[in-house]
């Protein structure tokens, strides 16, 4: 019997009992009749029939009216269990982010699920709108940060939505489909919308483990990053959950990335650094070579300024001609002497480029005027070392800053690198979505992969 068939029949019943005998009782106790009995019932004396039968009576109606109150209580919690519930929904663009959201489908929580999604969500309130309002806000604030744009025929979204009792809420999911695909399609930008993986690489190992390939892909994926998960825990597992394990996953990762990329900058550095003074002393010495190259008397079969092999050194007893030449590379050693003093204090302060820009500076002066072939052939070698060792380090230096960037200060990249983008000029935005659909829910981590990669470079200098 339902349950409102119940309360109809429990009141019938009521309504019944009462009139028939509870009424009765009461006329006939003002009319005096039936004392003895209650008088009798309460001292433990012998019950008459209409004692018993009042007694029975006042059983029956506490009966009826607790069943009636059972059946009501239970009714409101059926009632309430009708409701519409709260749930959340997750969108993956590569900024991925969960939005949790109350039974009338206003956000009460934003959660950035990787590292790109804490540059998405930054110092936005999306708190205590509607999810319409909330998908709006979100897409518009990845066309301004690049995560698309019109430019590529690959933006895409994954959308996902859980009840708040963990099954999948097929309804919201869809309406999350809707919004993003309109959006998509007014800004005639090719863009799609994809709410499940269907990859037949996966199947087959994710029915092994009575989960779609969706999840399977995001548990290998995690698996890759080198985080752990028993098997007997892959179906018992939240999507969520995965992507909170992940998202922190990839924040140790990139710590532990960003203390390498420290040690290898600074390793670069202190390379440079001891080539640039070896150089020098290299430097240094074919300058005394030129100098005594000079000071040798040259023979009748030795052209002029050239050493002799059986000429002697000048004694330095004896005073030395005034040789312009020798007052140049004199001129040269006294300014690495000075500038020995001046990279010591660089290296202190690891100042690599000005150390870098004092040794060019000087090599170039010294070649500028110079014929002696060994000393062109050094300085050239000199150079050549300093350039590919300073370009070894500028690599490193970028690897870092890439690693280190602010939240606030990849917006502000992100912002200034698309603020000149331009709009969508696509017409057939939906006859294209249904064939991108079906590529990328074959192939959606592959290609999520290769879009990463693509957008690592957003902020990198045009090549020249």
């Amino acid at each position: 019997m339902k349950k409102h068939s119940i309360k109809k029949q429990l009141k019938q019943d009521l309504s019944v009992a009462s009139r028939s005998d509870f009424s009765t009782l009461l006329e006939k106790c003002n009319e005096g009749e039936g004392l003895t009995c209650e008088v009798a019932y309460a001292t433990g004396g012998t019950t008459t029939m209409r004692g018993s039968r009042l007694r029975l009576i006042c059983i029956t109606l506490a009966i009826l009216l607790a069943v009636l109150a059972t059946v009501i209580y239970l009714t409101g919690r059926e009632d309430s269990s009708n409701n519409k519930m709260g749930g959340y929904f997750v969108i993956d663009i590569n900024p991925s982010v969960k939005v949790g959201y109350d039974k009338d489908g206003f956000v009460t929580e934003l959660i950035p699920l990787n590292e790109d999604a804490n540059v998405l969500i930054y110092n936005i309130d999306i708190i205590g709108k509607s999810s319409n309002e909330a998908v709006e806000i979100l897409f518009d604030r990845c066309i301004s940060l690049g995560y698309f744009s019109a430019e590529r025929d690959n933006n895409a979204v994954l959308a996902s939505a859980t009840s708040e009792n963990g099954e999948l809420d097929e309804k919201m999911t869809k309406h999350i489909k809707e919004l993003f695909t309109s959006k998509f399609s007014d800004k005639k930008m090719l863009g799609v919308v994809i709410t499940g993986i269907q990859d037949s690489k996966l199947d087959e190992k994710a029915s092994e483990h009575g989960i779609d390939s969706q999840k399977y892909a995001l548990i290998l994926h995690y698996l890759e990053l080198g985080g752990e998960l028993d098997a007997e825990l892959y179906d018992d597992i939240k999507i969520s959950e995965l992507y909170g394990k992940i998202s922190e996953l990839e924040k140790q990762l990139k710590q532990d990335a960003l203390e390498k990329a420290r040690e290898e900058k600074c390793s670069a550095e202190k390379k440079l650094f001891s080539s640039i003074a070896d150089s020098v002393a290299r430097l240094i010495d074919e300058l005394e070579r030129c100098i005594t190259r000079l000071d040798t008397p040259a023979t009748p079969s030795s052209p002029p300024g050239k050493p002799n092999g059986g000429g002697k050194p000048h004694d330095p007893s004896e005073p030395r001609p005034s040789i312009p030449e020798r007052d140049r590379y004199e001129g040269f050693v006294s300014s690495f002497d000075k500038y020995i003093i001046e990279l010591d204090k660089a290296k202190e302060a690891s100042d690599v480029y000005s150390a870098v820009d004092g040794i060019l500076e000087i090599l170039n002066k010294i070649k500028a005027d110079e014929s002696d072939s060994e000393l062109i052939a050094l300085i050239d070698k000199t150079i050549a070392e300093i350039d590919e060792l300073t370009d070894e380090l500028e690599i490193k230096s970028s690897e870092l800053d890439n690693l280190d960037t602010t939240i606030e200060e990849t917006i502000e990249q992100r912002l200034e690198a698309f603020k000149d983008a331009s709009a969508g000029k696509s017409e057939n935005v939906q006859s294209w979505q249904k064939d991108k659909e079906k590529e990328l829910m074959a192939s959606w981590y592959e290609q999520k992969r290769e879009w990463e990669n693509e957008r690592k470079g957003d902020l990198m200098p045009p090549k020249s």
